[in-house]
């Protein structure tokens, strides 16, 4: 598949435009919001800037951290995509990064301007994944030069979206749960020596769903 790249000048030119608008908030737009948002000419800009891509579809080639090497050493970590807004600079010499790649269907929610106490702030791209996942992109002077996308329909993105759907039919379960207070008084059996129990039937998908629908379970067999 071949991906698009943004050219230096384009991306040289979104962030003249991002970090040349004051993150300060501006009065005058907090006044028209009612107290509801407070916007800085940073957030208006993105918002503004931005509001064309949204509900786009993308291919990510997401670029995902394993490990660390050094000399005589490999540790693995739990993958980080590069492009993740969760993921910090490394601010130390941890060895050289370890990179798997990996292909990414996104739907494009929103956008937003992010500002740090240490640091320049960036642009937040919100998106979900065909797994309903939550993944935010972090985009800036680095990223915006190194990420590589390619923009899809949403019937593809539904296409592959419904490869990944839970299709599993629900099925019956036996749960078992002990009685609480309310309930041993309800039923008179205040008098029992050991804490009562009862068995409940119910549909879900797997054993940990259906534990979740019952009050007090404490274990669970296929019905």
């Amino acid at each position: 598949m071949k991906y698009t790249m943004l050219e230096p000048k384009v991306v040289e030119r979104i962030c003249d435009a991002f970090y040349g608008h004051s993150d300060y908030i501006n009065d005058k737009y907090n006044a028209f919001s009612k107290g509801n948002t407070s916007y800085s000419d940073r957030d208006r800009f993105v918002k503004k800037f931005f509001s064309k891509h949204i509900g786009k579809h993308i291919v990510l080639s997401d670029k995902e951290i394993t490990g660390y090497a050094e000399e005589n050493f490999v540790y693995t970590v739990d993958c980080t995509s590069v492009y993740s807004s969760r993921n910090k600079s490394n601010m130390y010499n941890r060895g050289k990064p370890l990179y798997r790649h990996v292909k990414k269907f996104l739907a494009v929610r929103g956008f937003h301007a992010i500002n740090e106490m240490y640091g320049s702030g960036y642009i937040e791209m919100d998106c979900w994944d065909v797994f309903g996942n939550p993944f935010s992109i972090r985009l800036d002077s680095y990223t915006l030069r190194n990420i590589q996308f390619r923009e899809i329909t949403e019937e593809v993105y539904n296409s592959v979206f419904g490869l990944f759907t839970d299709d599993r039919d629900d099925i019956p379960f036996n749960v078992t749960r002990f009685l609480d207070y309310e309930e041993i008084k309800e039923r008179h059996l205040t008098r029992s020596k050991t804490l009562p129990q009862e068995v409940v039937s119910v549909m879900a998908k797997d054993a940990d769903e259906a534990m979740a629908k019952v009050k007090n379970a404490i274990s669970v067999t296929i019905g």
